[in-house]
């Protein structure tokens, strides 16, 4: 019996994991500039939950940052790195996964360093090829399509009508618009309207930028220092002019509109551009909200005031920055975090739902400008490239595809979160110690990470463990509760009411989770039970939506392939394995929980020797 249960979890795993690239935070964590220091190295393994994959994930901690394999778009596998507080709040919050973390003393500081650097290069690589790709893929499309978005250009206040007079009377060079340096006519057109802009002395569109209320600081006392800096901000530009980086003049475009930040300071004005998109027929627009204005004269005592404080003192850091005359760069990464914080703020503010996948923060100023008036030249600008350009960029992709074949793939035994990652350790390492734990975790070479279920990460965590006690290596363990159980901990549940989903009073369906009544993680003894409830729930969810199917397929609202996988997860908790805790995707969160909710959670700790 126990035999069969292994081999139908081995077979579960294997039919149904998957691995989900993370989207980017709408919400900037109270203590997301704290040094970490539970652990400078780390083996992690995030237990499973149907929104997660059916063996868990596993990364890697090094100091603050966290490197993991990630399937993004559906269509690449790459390293990726983020913040070890983002990593926390991601999983154990949003995601409600359990985390556990081998800490290893191991490792010197240059050893840590080195092994850091190296993973560090390749997220940078993969992520390279990546932007790379769906950028060709997007000009392809747009070529085809005969739609041009210009980015950047919403920030400036313009008559088409003049930006198309410069072009008829500009000699357009035919070469620059597929040229591989060059890459496209999007680019092409950003470089002549950089070029346009100082003989339209054009102003900013107020429309694109927020305002914050900020009398507490003068920032026109220190006239002379934002001087200095606007003039080496223009040395700096014009040092990127010289550059050959292809899309050197949307960064120009991009620099310009942080630029206008800092001129406003000397009125004491304090601004921020606009980077609330929302994705709406099949493109993105900016997020339409009527007032875009915030106030730091009074903190509102709202579950994130953190974010209202983390502004104001990045304010004053940038004032402080400026008076003592420190260097540009961190001039301009205090103007950037101020900017993240105030498109936060604004989103929460105006009670847009956090969690919404339609709902969106840039990165970068790149609302996009589009025209019919300017597709309509642009196209008669084209239209003997048209074709040739076409084929250039269909080439550039199925370059990109052949020469980084390594990126598009992706395979559950020889080539997941497990194995590539371990690889990485094992040659990049140069601490004789660590490689040789990790070889015998997984090799390459041979089959027998196969035959122990090493490439699943529940099974590696527990192995790499029992390889630490026979070396007599001693190690710290943390565990990170998931949300729900971390509330359960604090006493701030009823066990009774929150066994169902029904009666849960901080669970709440979202398109997210399959359909099911019962909660089976905390009762062991009568999992099975619960499971054969949540099958028969399941089943009768699923054919309800076959039933609806001739209907919604028009809809496009089409929820039989998550009805099917909800039917697999109740499967198996007949078996006593648990694997769906449900996900917390939802802005009706009550305001007590909320505080807990984004707060980084708090670890127990067990130390082994």
């Amino acid at each position: 019996m126990i035999r069969f249960i292994y081999v139908f979890f081995i077979f579960f795993l294997i039919s149904f994991t998957s691995i989900y690239g993370l989207e980017e935070q709408k919400i900037l964590l109270p203590s997301i500039q704290k040094e970490y220091k539970d652990c400078s190295l780390g083996y992690i393994y995030v237990d499973s939950n149907e929104q997660g994959s059916g063996g868990g994930h596993t990364a890697l901690l090094i100091q603050n940052d966290v490197f993991h394999f990630q399937r993004v778009f559906e269509e690449f596998f790459i390293l990726d790195k983020t913040n070890i507080n983002r990593f926390l709040f991601n999983y154990s919050r949003i995601q409600n996964r359990n985390i556990h973390i081998i800490c290893l003393s191991i490792l010197k500081n240059d050893e840590l360093q080195f092994l850091k650097d190296k993973l560090e290069y390749f997220h940078k690589k993969d992520n390279f090829i990546v932007y790379n790709f769906l950028y060709y893929q997007s000009l392809y499309k747009s070529l085809q399509a005969k739609k041009f978005n210009l980015p950047a250009l919403l920030y400036f206040k313009f008559q088409e009508e003049d930006f198309i007079d410069f072009l008829e009377s500009h000699q357009i060079n035919s070469n620059k618009l597929y040229h591989q340096y060059n890459y496209n006519v999007i680019l092409y057109l950003l470089e002549l309207f950089y070029h346009f802009l100082p003989q339209k002395e054009i102003s900013y569109n107020s429309e694109y930028y927020i305002t914050i209320n900020n009398s507490n600081i003068d920032f026109s006392s220190l006239k002379k220092e934002i001087n200095f800096y606007l003039d080496e901000w223009n040395k700096q530009n014009q040092m990127l002019l010289k550059s050959i980086s292809p899309d050197k003049y949307l960064s120009l475009l991009e620099s310009l509109v942080y630029k206008q930040i800092l001129i406003r300071l000397l009125e004491n004005q304090l601004i921020a551009p606009y980077f609330l998109i929302e994705f709406k027929n099949l493109s993105i627009q900016p997020l339409r909200i009527k007032e875009k204005k915030i106030s730091l004269n009074k903190i509102k005592q709202t579950y994130y005031k953190n974010l209202y404080l983390q502004l104001n003192e990045y304010n004053n850091l940038l004032f402080n920055a400026i008076k003592e005359k420190q260097p540009l760069i961190r001039i301009q990464f205090y103007l950037k975090e101020i900017t993240l914080l105030c498109n936060q703020i604004l989103l929460l503010e105006n009670h847009f739902d956090i969690f919404d996948p339609k709902i969106g923060i840039l990165k970068t100023p790149q609302l996009q400008y589009h025209s019919l008036k300017l597709d309509k030249y642009i196209k008669n600008l084209l239209l003997d490239l048209m074709i040739p350009a076409e084929m250039f960029f269909q080439s550039k992709i199925n370059t990109l595809k052949e020469n980084h074949q390594r990126i598009f793939e992706y395979n559950l035994i020889t080539k997941n979160c497990v194995t590539d990652l371990i690889q990485l350790i094992t040659n990049y390492t140069n601490n004789k110690t660590l490689n040789i734990i990790f070889s015998n975790l997984y090799n390459s070479k041979n089959f027998s990470h196969i035959t122990k279920g090493h490439f699943i990460p529940y099974f590696s965590y527990i192995s790499l463990k029992k390889i630490l006690k026979e070396q007599s290596i001693s190690y710290k363990e943390i565990y990170y509760p998931s949300f729900r159980n971390e509330l359960f901990l604090k006493n701030k549940l009823k066990p009774l009411k929150e066994i169902s989903t029904i009666t849960s009073k901080i669970y709440y369906f979202n398109q997210n989770d399959s359909f099911f009544l019962f909660f089976t993680e905390r009762h062991i003894i009568i999992r099975p039970i619960f499971g054969f409830v949540n099958l028969l729930s399941s089943l009768g969810k699923t054919s309800y939506e076959i039933l609806r199917l001739p209907y919604s397929i028009y809809e496009n609202n089409i929820s039989i392939s998550k009805e099917v996988r909800g039917l697999f997860f109740s499967f198996t908790e007949i078996f006593f394995i648990s694997i769906r805790k449900g996900t917390f995707l939802s802005n009706k969160l009550p305001e007590i929980y909320r505080v807990i909710f984004f707060q980084n959670p708090e670890p127990i700790y067990v130390l082994y020797k």
